[in-house]
């Protein structure tokens, strides 16, 4: 019997070593899969996010952006502008009534708490330029208006989204559509992966994994005093304005970069949540209307990205600030 047992033990043994290494890759080969799925988990798809294809943002749906562009009325040669880059674009935009500053009464708009200081000069008196020191126009704070009012208007509608605003000399391309779909996609593909990291954090309460989750999540959903906020904490792009030319303070995704040295409201997208907190920032008249974005973006007080190059470029037109 003795005999049998070693005999039996010999030719089980060549079986064991020939499975252990199969078990050992099985092994190794699970343990990767798990790493995988809690590296998914814990980034909320990240690798998916930075690998989106042309063709995936080409099917972002945007048919529910509304186009709004401010316009004086009898202003002829700035419609058929406006009818022009309708059909370059393909899009349809909405007619708001321009403010007409030349006929403000900036006396009664001071003691009306609306503009805060008196309108001798602009916020740059101090500047040995002398065009920094001349005199505000009515029509200056006429365009002021006009933006403030189309801000008030997104904040009281029922619609839900983002708003594009244009001036009535804006310049568009046939790609404008196409490069909308792109930007809008960035914006909704990360906010997506903020929720998924919170869902994540918010269903394995019991886990220890879960105060590491917690943790990516909250750093990547920072607050504006925190760092550079998330996409679904952007109130403003700036699709149309000029001077900065790079991403040197940080880049969001592609041409979508964290906005800092800019001017000119010819192209900008208000996300309908953010519309009460950006009128309350702007109802007060201090400067222009684009030096006060500027302002409040340096601030951190709204939250501002840019897209460089521009998507929305100006005509040659004089002005029709009046």
């Amino acid at each position: 019997m003795v005999v049998g047992s070693i005999w039996r033990g010999k030719r089980i043994q060549p079986v064991i070593k020939s499975i252990i290494p199969v078990l050992i890759t099985i092994l190794v080969l699970m343990i990767i899969y798990m790493v995988w799925r809690w590296r998914s988990e814990l980034g909320g798809g990240r690798e998916n996010f930075e690998n989106s294809s042309e063709e995936e943002y080409s099917k972002v749906n945007i048919d529910g952006v509304r186009y709004e562009v401010i316009h004086m009325i009898g202003k002829e040669d700035r419609m058929n502008n406006i009818r022009k880059q309708e059909g370059i674009a393909g899009i349809q935009m909405n007619i708001f009534d321009a403010v007409v500053g030349s006929g403000l009464d900036l006396e009664k708009l001071q003691n009306d708490g609306l503009v805060k200081r008196p309108w001798d000069t602009f916020r740059y008196n101090n500047a040995s330029n002398e065009e920094a020191k001349r005199k505000v126009l009515n029509g200056e704070i006429g365009c002021y208006m006009s933006h403030l009012e189309l801000v008030k208007k997104i904040r009281d509608s029922d619609y839900e989204g983002w708003t594009v605003i244009f001036e009535d000399d804006l310049s568009l391309n046939g790609d404008f559509k196409k490069e909308l779909q792109k930007i809008i996609g960035y914006l909704q593909k990360d906010t997506t992966r903020l929720a998924d990291q919170r869902s994540v954090a918010s269903s394995r309460e019991s886990s220890t994994r879960l105060a590491d989750q917690r943790s990516v999540a909250s750093s990547r959903d920072m607050s504006t005093e925190g760092g550079s906020p998330s996409s679904d904490q952007i109130d403003i792009v700036f699709i149309g304005s000029l001077g900065q030319e790079n991403c040197d303070n940080g880049r969001f995704k592609e041409n979508l970069c964290y906005a800092t040295n800019f001017w000119g409201t010819q192209g900008y997208m208000i996300n309908k949540k953010s519309a009460a907190k950006i009128y309350e920032h702007i109802k007060y008249i201090d400067q222009e209307i684009d030096q006060k974005y500027r302002g409040l973006v340096l601030e951190k007080k709204i939250n501002g990205l840019i897209v460089i190059p521009t998507m929305v470029k100006q005509i040659g037109a004089d002005s029709t600030i009046v």
